[in-house]
């Protein structure tokens, strides 16, 4: 056996791992009703960016650069290292360098497909709205691919050899050092591609640099072992939502939480059912992963307001109040189905009015901001205001129609209850 023939047989259990993963998940159903009316859908949707009255033509150049900046961070690494290489062949040096050349050259055709998935899905703005060459967007397209590598490269390697907060302000650094330099490259790359072709020089010898770097260091076996392990299974955590497969990676841990820090009270008021609330709303705002999932249902729904047709956005507001209201019932059933709570002898009416203490303050942050962008979008400054008012008044009046229609069904498990 050579090193390359078990990357090959790796690489291959890998496609075959993925395989399964999806297979379990998209049977014959799922694909017929689901994927392939999506496929379609979305086709369509591509055909309809190239027409002349399409929105896509009035994408901001602003925004093209963000969603390109960002697109430059989304690159990854593959190493192909596994845990046993630790015992086998951690002291065959040319086998250990052979398998992680054979990853980057993997990582690198990888890149090259999703680079080229990102041109195709920008090329009705960029050549069909903004008169941009083909030739034009080719040349750019290898400079944002020698970017991309490069940055993917730095991360892979600082992720390992600095502390996590280090990493983090390293990373945000760089970000926004990076930006402004981006967003001249874009402008300059996409209307001079000869300037554009110059620029390969210096990302091609950076990522030489970097490759050469990457494969020299040593002490970083466990870390590369570890993510690659991650990134083998994200598509099975991401079916698994926080099933715990993947591997604990160093992290830095607060050992106190950014908000709320000293156990501040929430409401003036000390009443029980403001003490049942507040101590339900704290847990959103001091765990990172409750307060990642709300910011992102946020934007998502906001971004579903303005996305959608002028009809549409009405009823796609009033969903993001239903879907805001279900995350936050969801999350009020894990908190009070937990022995801490259930345990007391609650009334009813106490933990009623706590629940429409806790759906108010739960659904108004973020449908408050939706509702100012819903109005501002179909009125202006007028819908400005009557989103300002609407938003907490429906907040409020689901709060209390859901306070009265919540079976609270830990009150029948309450062991008090039962005696």
């Amino acid at each position: 056996m050579t090193p390359f023939s078990l990357f090959k047989s790796r690489l291959f259990e890998e496609w075959r791992f993925q395989y399964r993963v999806w297979r379990s998940a998209l049977d014959w159903t799922v694909v017929l009703y689901l994927v392939v009316p999506a496929l379609v859908f979305l086709w369509v949707q591509y055909r309809s960016w190239w027409e002349v009255d399409s929105w896509m033509g009035h994408v901001p150049s602003w925004g093209f650069m963000l969603v390109s900046y960002l697109f430059l961070w989304t690159g990854k690494v593959r190493l192909g290292l596994r845990e046993g290489d630790l015992l086998f062949l951690r002291q065959q040096r040319e086998w250990i360098r052979t398998l992680m050349g054979s990853g980057l050259v993997y990582s690198f055709l990888f890149h090259v497909m999703a680079t080229g998935g990102f041109l195709l899905l920008s090329g009705p703005l960029l050549i069909g709205h903004w008169g941009v060459s083909l030739r034009e967007v080719g040349v750019w397209g290898v400079f944002l691919l020698l970017v991309r590598w490069d940055l993917s490269l730095h991360r892979c390697m600082w992720a390992s050899v600095a502390p996590t907060w280090k990493r983090w302000l390293g990373q945000a650094l760089l970000g926004v050092g990076l930006l402004p330099v981006w967003v001249v490259s874009v402008r300059w790359g996409l209307s001079s591609p000869e300037v554009t072709a110059i620029g390969w020089i210096p990302a091609a010898a950076a990522a030489w640099f970097l490759l050469r770097r990457r494969l020299a260091v040593e002490g970083l076996f466990l870390d590369d072992v570890a993510r690659e392990r991650e990134y083998r299974l994200r598509f099975a955590a991401l079916l698994l939502q926080g099933g715990g497969v993947l591997p604990e990676r160093k992290a830095f841990r607060l050992r106190r939480p950014w908000l709320l820090r000293q156990s501040q009270p929430l409401f003036r008021q000390r009443t029980s059912a403001g003490i049942l609330a507040e101590s339900a709303l704290k847990p959103l705002v001091r765990l990172w992963r409750h307060l990642r999932n709300y910011m992102q249902i946020t934007g998502l729904l906001l971004a579903g307001v303005t996305l959608v047709p002028g009809p549409m956005k009405r009823v796609v507001w009033l969903i993001a109040w239903l879907l805001l209201y279900s995350w936050g019932r969801s999350c009020w059933r894990e908190f009070t189905s937990s022995t801490g709570v259930s345990m007391f002898p609650w009334e009813k009416e106490t933990v009623r009015e706590a629940f429409r203490i806790y759906t108010f303050w739960v659904t108004l942050p973020g449908f408050f901001l939706i509702s100012l962008g819903t109005g501002w979008i179909l009125w202006g400054w007028a819908g400005l205001v009557a989103g300002a008012v609407a938003g907490p008044l429906l907040c409020r009046a689901g709060a209390v129609i859901g306070g009265q229609l919540e079976p609270h069904r830990f009150l029948g498990e309450n062991r008090w209850e039962r005696e």
